[in-house]
């Protein structure tokens, strides 16, 4: 029985591992990584943009291998923790009546 887990875990290593990156690799390890990141996918996408999320990550996976993938996945962080950091700035402008740049004072 342990033999068999193990033998299916390095199979699955020496998939994901492979070099250049193969179609079942690419969709192995998006799989993986989507199950995985699932409960932060789901409070974060809907299913309409879980769908495209999968495909872009299996496509750069195939074309750019685990660097290109960990790349593009540092990007969207980014831009999400910027996106929130920004929804937050005009929260706080709209509580405190802050007016906006080019916004006028008078009411």
């Amino acid at each position: 029985m342990h033999a068999s887990i193990r033998d299916a875990v390095g199979g699955t290593m020496a998939l994901v591992q492979s070099s250049p990156a193969m179609w079942s690799s690419a969709l192995l390890s998006n799989a993986l990584i989507f199950l995985i990141g699932s409960p932060i996918l789901v409070a974060g996408l809907s299913l309409s943009g879980i769908v495209p999320a999968f495909l872009l990550g299996t496509f750069t996976w195939r074309a750019f291998g685990p660097a290109g993938f960990l790349f593009v996945v540092t990007y969207f962080v980014i831009l999400a923790i910027e996106g929130g950091t920004t929804v937050m700035v005009r929260r706080v402008v709209v509580v405190a009546r802050v007016p906006l740049q080019g916004e006028s004072t008078s009411d």
